[in-house]
């Protein structure tokens, strides 16, 4: 269901484009003469061609215009009608748009243009019997009651079926909700095991030192030579369980970052959105990454993250190819996915923070997207820093 849905977001905009050429072409081939009412009927439908394409191109950056035009579209759509009574093609292109009004998030938004869809029809229905074909309302009671089952058998499929793309739309934000949760709690632990260690550093080490200054005062204040060497001994000895002590936490620092593998985590990043079935994530990944520090692993792991939710929340992605390499001590990060595209970018507060963990590390950072051709991120950080395996002297 949600590749066939895919598949006419993808397709809809040409094949409207196409039913309205389709409508003018018998005009165009098969008239002995253009009329004027052809020549009207003909400049209406390029109007119409325009104002479909822009409803189209407004609707990813705003809202506002696109209801303008997509109103206009179903106004002009019923003059046509009009006009041309017996062109299907005009007729499919009206119940087809119908399937815009569903683009709009409000429900309030979404009643109103349906009510005026509805109106729209009924009019078309009425002017077209009773003023032109000049069929009394009366005789043809059972037409008008068909043609409203008809439109109403429509309008509930197209309910069913965005019906269920917003439920699905409801699950996909609820599980990257969850995962985010997951990370943030990860996050959370790995800094409460940092605090700890911390806090253990500052009671061992503040301990010591404040023993071996009351040490040192009270050397300098006794005079016996064989107490003083003693209590100079007592000071080596307190020294050297400070330095012990302090390379024990220095060691338990390290082993928490040796422990944290880049490939391992975002391994587990793609296991946890591949679960969830509404997205497929692969990954090319260079091995060397690993001997980066762990602050550029950090910036790679949030960037990731940043680029899959927003590719869930705004693309619509089906796929996403992910692929991390070091090539001449640079880090060439793609992430790349096959969703929606726009034709505007707007930097929102997750892509700037992706830039500017980047710029922090002379980095370079590219956002690439189209209506229809996906989006992906290009970024490359020059230098590597490699963390110092050598052990403490």
């Amino acid at each position: 269901m949600n590749k066939i849905l895919k598949l006419w977001n993808l397709i809809k905009s040409k094949f409207l484009y196409l039913l309205l050429i389709l409508s003018v072409i018998p005009r165009l081939l098969y008239a002995n003469k253009l009329y004027p009412a052809d020549m009207i009927f003909i400049v209406l439908v390029i109007v119409q061609f325009i104002l479909t394409y822009m409803q189209f191109n407004t609707m990813k950056y705003s809202k506002k215009k696109a209801l303008i035009f997509l109103a206009f579209c179903m106004a002009l759509s019923v003059i046509l009608l009009l006009l041309n009574s017996n062109n299907n093609f005009i007729l499919f292109y009206y119940f087809f748009i119908l399937d815009n009004v569903f683009e709009f998030d409000s429900r309030e938004t979404r009643r109103a243009l349906i009510f005026c869809h509805m109106s729209g029809f009924m009019l078309y229905l009425l002017v077209d019997n009773i003023l032109i074909n000049k069929i009394p309302f009366y005789t043809d009671v059972s037409s008008y009651v068909f043609c409203s089952f008809v439109y109403i058998m429509v309008l509930f499929v197209y309910i069913c079926i965005h019906e269920y793309r917003y439920e699905m739309n409801n699950l996909k934000m609820l599980n990257c909700s969850l995962i985010d949760y997951s990370f943030k709690e990860r996050e959370h632990l790995v800094l409460n095991e940092r605090n700890r260690i911390s806090q253990e550093l500052h009671d061992s080490l503040g301990h010591s030192l404040m023993a071996l200054s009351m040490n040192v005062k009270y050397i300098k204040a006794i005079k016996d030579r064989e107490k003083i060497n003693h209590e100079i001994n007592e000071l080596e000895s307190l020294i050297s369980k400070s330095i012990q002590s302090l390379r024990e936490t220095v060691y338990n620092l390290r082993k928490l970052d040796e422990n944290f593998s880049l490939h391992n985590e975002i391994t587990s990043i793609i296991s946890k959105f591949n679960k969830l079935n509404i997205i497929k994530i692969t990954l090319n990944y260079d091995n060397n990454i690993e001997k980066s520090s762990i602050a550029i692993k950090n910036i790679l792991i949030s960037t990731i993250k940043e680029s899959i939710t927003n590719s869930l929340k705004h693309g619509n992605s089906a796929k996403i190819f992910i692929s991390i390499k070091l090539i001449r001590n640079t880090i060439k990060l793609i992430i790349k996915d096959n969703g929606d595209g726009c034709s505007c970018i707007i930097k929102s507060e997750g892509l700037a923070g992706i830039e500017n963990r980047f710029k922090t590390f002379n980095g370079t950072i590219n956002f690439i997207t189209s209506p229809n051709k996906g989006f992906t991120i290009t970024a490359s950080i020059p230098e590597v820093i490699i963390d110092d395996k050598s052990n403490d002297s």
